[in-house]
């Protein structure tokens, strides 16, 4: 019948899943076993089609410029040199540092003679033969499915996870989805956690602009000051104070970490999920009554015992536009995605 025509198929051809590099640490031939890289989707369905008889596989490609695929001087050195050494003598040319060049860089893997050779040490199955399929989440993600739009002759298919293929200069879009999560009973949530998260924030924006700040003025201090002392800023209001820029950055990277991504409902520490978090939120409402929700946030988020929240725009943006001897994997994939 036709399933087992397909099933024939399948079987009679050589797969080969790629886990594209990108967004996170160097890769090593742990993300083949378990990491946040490759875990999921690509080694669950290797490892289902090899009991199947499926000859599939693995392959993961670190990105340009992170871990050993970063640079050499004409003496074998790494340009990006050691932590202990002046980061004003980096000497690195960051012009091949692109998401182009990335994806040509999978594209030259596939057409290598080395892939040839570990894709038919298994099988009879030529090059022609293999059917390549790229995977990857957020930035990867992107690369993977440009991988097979751009070059769908070498590339079969491709698997893109969360992946911003449309890029936006604010890009708001992804706290609706914390938001989302936060109000999602399947995971923990509640309609009264996503209430209290939503009007946190929105006590937050009145009390820094002044509509909120009736206490604040009994104090002597005003609301950049006080949301600064609830919330540990350092350097306090005057942090908030030196731009506006900083006062969107503050509330707009969220005033407390939810794990959206990461949310896992067997975790053992007190706030390390959505449901703990939704749990901590909706009873000190109900235990503590008259306080507001801009002070819930505070508690939760000093509960966990952060440190002081550092929030300087400008600091930001030189840290990302000057080379780093020592953490150029995260330089790396910002200015990958050329959006800097």
């Amino acid at each position: 019948n036709n399933a087992d025509a397909t099933d024939d198929a399948t079987t009679a051809t050589t797969l080969a899943f790629i886990c594209v590099g990108g967004e996170g640490p160097s890769l090593t031939t742990s993300v083949l076993l378990d990491s946040n890289h490759c875990t999921g989707d690509m080694i669950a369905l290797a490892e289902r089609l090899f009991h199947k008889g499926v000859d599939v596989h693995l392959f993961a490609i670190e990105h340009r410029f992170y871990g050993e695929s970063f640079p050499q001087n004409n003496n074998g050195y790494y340009l990006r040199g050691s932590d202990d050494e002046d980061e004003s003598d980096l000497d690195v040319d960051f012009s091949h540092l692109s998401s182009r060049q990335a994806v040509k860089d999978v594209i030259s893997f596939v057409q290598s003679p080395d892939a040839a050779q570990k894709t038919s040490s298994s099988s009879n199955a030529s090059s022609s033969e293999v059917r390549w399929i790229t995977f990857g989440g957020s930035y990867p993600g992107m690369l993977s499915a440009w991988c097979h739009l751009l070059h769908p002759n070498v590339i079969f298919a491709a698997v893109s996870s969360s992946s911003p293929l449309q890029a936006q200069l604010d890009n708001y879009g992804y706290n609706d989805i914390v938001n989302g999560d936060l109000g999602d009973g399947s995971v923990g949530g509640s309609e009264e956690c996503q209430r209290i998260f939503r009007e946190g924030h929105e006590e937050v924006v009145a009390t820094m602009e002044g509509e909120n700040d009736d206490e604040a003025e009994d104090d002597g201090e005003d609301g950049l000051d006080r949301v600064a002392a609830l919330f540990n800023v350092c350097d306090g209001g005057d942090a908030l104070r030196a731009s506006r820029r900083n006062q969107e950055t503050f509330v707009g990277n969220g005033l407390f970490y939810v794990p959206a991504q990461s949310n896992d409902p067997a975790c053992e520490g007190e706030l390390c999920n959505i449901e703990k978090i939704c749990k901590a939120m909706t009873d000190q409402k109900e235990s503590t009554p008259g306080i507001s929700s801009m002070e819930i946030l505070a508690t939760l988020k000093k509960h966990n015992d952060y440190g002081c929240t550092n929030v300087n725009w400008q600091a930001y943006l030189n840290y990302l536009k000057t080379p780093t001897n020592s953490n150029a994997n995260d330089r790396s994939w910002m200015v990958s995605v050329e959006m800097v």
